[in-house]
């Protein structure tokens, strides 16, 4: 049977962006993008490695 993720058992989905646009509009930012989910993926890292320890 299937259940609701909880917060104790969820896993977010992974992040895809796909973007299409002609040369020269920009697209070369979006390799930032990392640094808005930097942070998280930091504080999720550390979490993970406390849990381990128990």
């Amino acid at each position: 049977m299937y259940s609701s993720p909880t917060p104790e058992n969820a896993i977010p989905p992974p992040l895809y962006f796909f973007g299409v646009a002609h040369a020269g509009t920009g697209k070369g930012i979006v390799d930032w993008s990392y640094l808005l989910a930097e942070p998280l993926h930091a504080y999720y890292e550390k979490k993970g490695e406390e849990e381990e320890k128990i």
